[in-house]
């Protein structure tokens, strides 16, 4: 079943130098939990260019929708309650369905059906005080005759649900399960008041009768109080941890103890209770905050509802029947809405949501609360999620987390217009209630690195565990920034923006090394003294709260202290006194220590003027690698910025680990005889991206994106030449991830290079027939890329050999009879998807193809099926030389070792004498070439093999690869060889000089 909702006006838009008309979205269900919007914006763009634009995003939520049984089609859930004639609350429009009595003591007041058809009926029965030392209870009061109201759509209440304390019981529906709480309005008074002694660790308790229930699975965890705490998992639905707080301020909250028991009560009958408890002392202060108060009991009182033992309680609660007369729903809303009460809840939650992966190249917009359970949760790099309001991203798995430097993954608000798709709305105010939510931190241990998380009440929440270590990552104008429970953490390179409160929670510990915080009320609000701060810089911080040991943390204004570039408001001021800071200490976590070399504290150059003579560019923005460290927040260098430039009649070289971020519409402009020319270092890649990759504010610098490099059909044409080059973009609309424009016909050529989350497109045009695309052993990782040959004119000559197309969706099209020259060979495919059509006129051969892929028409000599398993070398770079895609030596559960000799040439032939596709680092050197990507092989440190030790690394020695020295090279296994011998090849020998 298909919506279309308008939420962009249509018409022609003129949108970062495009003038487009953009149709309505279309949604598609497209399952239980996501649907995918859609819509096309057409038009033209400055230069008359025809422009189409494809956008989709993925709306994610738990439940969000539910099997019609009417229509057998997947359908938006809807959390809202109808009435019934009878009187009755229904929400009958989602995964589970759920029933509730308009007189809360109604037999089997509360109906709830399971997704997968299991019913639980139950009453709240009532509220005691029990010590688990004597057995002794005392039922405080009980549920009485009380009619409902609808407080809001989804929300029922109850508001005067017991016989002797004044409180409410409130059952929230929303898509992704259900709540039943019980808010206290007055404070039952100190259990000495109701014959307890002052010794006994008493506990306030919930009672809540099953009837005939199904019996769940039981997980047993203790709680921060030391409680053993029961999860109830029902199958499709699991009754996971609760929460006692006094209302509205859920961050001061004390969990749940929940035990589920079936009892034989006083008169022999079996009865099933949920027994939710708290230790009184835990919650004493929020009860002291209620201004009223329940009467004291008398003698009278107490020997009626005084009890030993938890059968003699249950026998207290009478057998409800039906709703009394009279006793039924209201549909007006309350006239005094709840607006202060201590609450104790439990939360039955949809579990289906299993094993999911949030992948790069998509905007997921969470319009509700997401609960991700199974055994792996998978967020890769460059990935953007966009919150509504008041959402929660809840993960109960381990995580598998791919966040890189230059694709970091961010979280963010809907609104947020800087990254990934147009979702719409007013960037204003906090948007998710909790961005990123760990559950099961005992078990789940985290491990995140290059993050982004903004406009959220609390960043990142994490419940128990040991070692949790979070690197790199910025948090920008949020609310709360880690909220820890019963935790131990390491936040290592940070940076803080706008957080009113850095660190919440309680009883836990965290390890702060590199943080930048620049405006906060608090830094340390209530998660104890436990906080340790090393090199840290406070700009504008109001109040410290309780810290450990802090050693070379700088406590100043932030007047003066940053100098803003683009959408980088904290690169340290021109002369900062912050820089090599001579009390820095250098015992800091020694993986910290490292990448810290490679990072900056020093902003971009922002270049204005068009490249019309020859123009090198190499790494200026200084990293900290001269060993005296920096405070505060290190970002990923950028060396340059600019928007728009115009290369022409003139070569532009980048060089040394360069990096360049690109702003506005397009950022180089290849004009005719526009030379590009960029060549990195296996462990100093050079870097080309989009701002917003490395920069932390929501800030649109310059006009929308289109493409990295735009091409005009110059003659002769242009050529973009990368080498060790890392070309990366974050999830967005296809354009705004474009390498190229495909309006000219520019030579685009690649070796050793990363292309990350890339759209590349080429056909071919009246110019193709110059134009070359030689793309050599380099990662395509979750791109998209169509080739197409429609016939109209001489193709422009492909020539694709050990590659590596990972992830994303891999295109070729060929037709017609026009001259085609496309070779693909040696080249490994383990994606989502490849297709060939038309004719077979690709030549290829000895390739190899994930299992289930289908394979280029008419090859040879491949290996197919595979089952692919990487290994990962030294953590010293990602990707690249040391990176994540090693073979294994000896196969184990993956096939990879199919491609071991098994390429159509040589590697001498192949230019890859000094690379390897092992861990073992053995060169490839004369034999049969590996299929697939190569990398340069190494020492144990990490280091390019230097068999002579002249300093110049074999490969570069050998600069075509084939293991033996020729002209214009050095001997690589001669540190003597100075490279100056030259061979006369013309005249002949014995011939005359002219």
């Amino acid at each position: 079943m298909k919506h279309t909702i308008c939420i962009f006006v249509c018409g022609i838009l003129g949108i970062g130098g495009l003038h487009v008309q953009a149709q309505s979205p279309v949604v598609t269900p497209s399952g239980p939990h996501s649907s995918t919007w859609t819509w096309t914006e057409t038009g033209w763009d400055d230069l008359g260019q025809p422009v189409t634009n494809e956008h989709s995003y993925i709306e994610v939520a738990t439940a969000l929708n539910f099997l019609s049984p009417v229509t057998q089609q997947w359908e938006r859930s809807v959390e809202a309650f109808d009435l019934t004639r009878e009187g009755y609350f229904v929400a009958l429009r989602g995964q589970h369905r759920v029933m509730i009595a308009g007189n809360i003591n109604a037999g089997g007041s509360v109906d709830l059906e399971l997704p997968d058809g299991q019913r639980l009926r139950s009453n709240p029965m009532g509220l005691s005080f029990f010590s688990p030392t004597t057995g002794r209870n005392v039922l405080l009061a009980e549920v009485k005759d009380c009619p409902g109201e609808l407080a809001e759509p989804n929300v029922v209440l109850f508001p005067s649900a017991f016989d002797t304390v004044p409180a409410a019981i409130v059952f929230k529906n929303t898509k992704s399960g259900f709540d039943q709480s019980v808010v206290m309005l007055a404070n039952p008074g100190a259990p000495q008041e109701w014959g307890f002694s002052e010794e006994e660790d008493v506990r306030l308790e919930v009672w809540t009768e099953w009837f005939d229930p199904p019996q769940p699975a039981l997980t047993t965890a203790r709680t921060a109080e030391g409680l053993e705490s029961e999860t109830l998992d029902f199958g499709s639905m699991a009754m996971v941890e609760g929460r006692a707080f006094f209302l509205h301020q859920e961050m001061e909250s004390v969990e749940v103890q929940k035990s589920w028991q079936r009892i034989r009560d006083a008169d022999g009958r079996e009865r099933d209770f949920l027994i939710e408890s708290v230790p009184h002392r835990a919650v004493a202060p929020m009860l002291e905050r209620l201004q009223a108060r329940a009467t004291k009991p008398d003698k009278a009182f107490l020997a009626r509802r005084t009890t030993r033992g938890r059968s003699a309680l249950a026998g207290l609660f009478a057998q409800r029947t039906k709703p009394t007369e009279g006793q039924l729903a209201r549909v007006t809303r309350p006239a005094h809405p709840l607006e202060s009460g201590f609450l104790i809840d439990y939360t039955i939650l949809n579990t289906s949501q299993t094993n999911y992966v949030f992948k790069g190249d998509g905007t997921y917009y969470l319009s509700a609360d997401v609960a991700l359970y199974g055994t792996n949760t998978v967020f890769e790099s460059g990935v953007v999620l966009k919150a509504a309001t008041n959402v929660t991203l809840s993960v109960n798995t381990p995580i598998t987390w791919g966040g890189t430097p230059f694709r970091p993954i961010v979280l963010t608000a809907k609104s947020d217009g800087s990254v990934g798709e147009p979702i719409g709305g007013t960037l204003t105010g906090y948007f998710a209630a909790t961005a990123l939510q760990i559950k099961g931190g005992a078990t789940n241990t985290l491990a995140l690195r290059n993050l982004r998380i903004a406009h959220a009440r609390t960043a990142i929440s994490i419940d128990g565990g040991a070692n949790h270590v979070i690197r790199h990552a910025q948090v920008v104008n949020c609310q709360k920034g880690i909220a820890a429970t019963n935790a131990e953490f390491s936040l290592r390179n940070a940076l803080f923006h706008n957080v009113l409160t850095n660190f919440t929670g309680s009883s836990s510990t965290g390890r702060v090394e590199h943080l930048t915080s620049d405006i906060a009320s608090w830094l340390n609000n209530s998660i104890g003294t436990n906080l340790y701060l090393t090199n840290c810089i406070l700009a504008g911080v109001t109040n410290l709260g309780g810290t450990g040991a802090m050693t070379a943390v700088a406590q100043v204004s932030p007047s003066g202290v940053f100098q803003t570039v683009g959408a980088g408001y904290h690169y340290l001021a021109s002369g900062s006194p912050y820089r090599d800071y001579a009390g820095a200490s250098t015992n800091i976590n020694v993986t910290l220590a490292r990448e810290l070399r490679n990072l900056t504290t020093y902003p971009p150059i922002v270049l204005t003027n068009h490249f019309t003579v020859n123009t090198t560019l190499s790494p200026q923005a200084q990293r900290d690698a001269d060993g005296l460290l920096d405070l505060g927040w290190h970002y990923d260098p950028l060396d340059y910025c600019w928007s728009g430039l115009n290369l022409t009649n003139a070569t532009l070289i980048l060089t040394n680990g360069v990096a360049v971020g690109f702003y506005g519409e397009y950022g180089l402009n290849l004009r005719s005889q526009g030379y590009l020319r960029s060549e990195g270092t296996p462990t100093a890649l050079n870097r080309l991206a989009r701002y917003h990759a490395v920069q932390e504010q929501s800030y649109t610098w310059g006009a929308l994106p289109a493409a990295i490099f735009n091409s005009d059909s110059g003659s002769p044409p242009a050529s973009v030449n990368l080498a060790f080059t890392d070309v990366a973009a974050l999830a967005g609309m296809s354009n705004q991830r474009r390498l190229i424009t495909d309006t000219g016909s520019p030579s685009v050529n690649l070796s050793h290079c990363q292309v990350r989350g890339l759209h590349i497109s080429f056909h071919d045009s009246p110019y193709s027939s110059s134009q070359t695309l030689n793309w050599f052993n380099t990662v395509f990782d979750r791109c998209m890329v169509n080739l197409t040959h429609y016939g109209t004119y001489p193709g422009f000559i492909l020539d694709q050999r050990n590659n590596l197309f990972y992830r994303g969706n891999y295109a070729y099209s060929t037709y017609g009879t026009n001259t085609l020259s496309w070779t693909v060979k040696d080249c490994l495919f383990d994606c989502d998807s490849l297709t060939h059509w038309g004719e077979p006129r690709i030549t290829n051969s000895n390739n190899g193809y994930l299992s289930g892929l289908s394979t280029l028409q008419g090859g040879s000599s491949n290996k197919t099926n595979l089952v692919i398993g990487y290994q990962a070398g030294l953590a010293t770079n990602w990707y690249g030389v040391l990176g994540s895609f090693y073979y294994p030596t000896n196969g184990g559960a993956s096939s990879l070792t199919n491609l071991f000799n098994a390429g159509s040439r040589y590697a001498t032939n192949a230019g890859l004498y000094h690379f390897t596709t092992t861990t073992n680092q053995v060169k490839e050197t004369n034999s049969v070439v590996d299929i697939g990507y190569h990398l340069v092989a190494t020492d144990a440190n990490g280091n390019p093999l230097d068999y002579d030790g002249d300093g110049s690394p074999d490969y570069f020695e050998d600069r075509n690869g084939n293991g033996t020295p020729d002209s214009g090279e050095t001997g690589w296994q001669s540190a003597s060889d100075t490279g100056l011998k030259v061979w006369i090849t013309e005249p002949k020998n014995n011939s005359n000089l002219p």
